[in-house]
């Protein structure tokens, strides 16, 4: 009995594993994508600093993406 709860234990660390490792990779797409959309503004000429404000954010860079 206590073997199989060692091994849920075990698949639970490794899962928790997994996710901090898709948390980091998706924030640093989204880290990316932020600069990318700065390098972008700032070729194009800078705009107001809404613009910067709504990067900031998630929806900010998405809508970017869309465009």
């Amino acid at each position: 009995m206590a073997h199989s709860r060692s091994r849920i234990l075990l698949f639970q660390h490794r899962c928790d594993a997994l996710v901090a490792l898709l948390r980091v990779s998706s924030f640093q797409k989204l880290m990316d994508m932020y600069h990318d959309s700065m390098n972008f503004e700032v070729s194009m000429q800078l705009e107001s600093s809404c613009t910067y404000a709504s990067l900031a954010t998630g929806d900010g860079v998405m809508m970017k993406e869309k465009r």
